[in-house]
């Protein structure tokens, strides 16, 4: 539980905007570990929800207008957990790039379908450059 408040909550609490440092590899591979489990978590949370008020209300199927409500809240509450975790998680991206002593413009290699998210992921997976790495200094 400690790993999850360090690499996963502070990043959101307390580094929303902090792109200028570094992030190691296992700093970025557990906020993603971590952003996933919380979307998925919430994802069943919700889709439990949705089905005991379903289950504890038979004629709600009936009125479909309430069952629609339903699935636009569900909606929404992803949709606002995807965007309040959508910039830290490109701050850690580019904090991951300085690790490797490139700057954050190659994240946008993201825009080439298939071939540009296979290199940024090669970026993310190689190892840490701690010689005269000038982001290292601002950390």
């Amino acid at each position: 539980m400690n790993s999850f408040k360090k690499y996963f909550w502070d990043v959101i609490i307390k580094h929303y905007f902090d792109y200028k440092s570094v992030a190691t590899r296992k700093e970025y591979w557990l906020f993603v570990l971590y952003r996933l489990i919380a979307i998925f978590a919430l994802a069943i949370i919700l889709y439990f929800i949705k089905y005991i008020i379903i289950l504890l209300n038979p004629g709600f199927i009936i009125n479909p207008s309430l069952y629609n409500v339903v699935i636009i809240v569900n909606y929404a509450y992803m949709v606002i957990v995807l965007l309040v975790t959508l910039i830290p998680s490109y701050c850690v991206a580019i904090k991951r790039l300085h690790d490797i002593k490139l700057s954050g413009w190659p994240l946008l290699l993201f825009l080439i379908p298939y071939i540009g998210a296979l290199i940024i992921f090669i970026f993310h997976l190689l190892p840490s450059e701690t010689e005269h790495n000038k982001y290292i200094m601002q950390k």
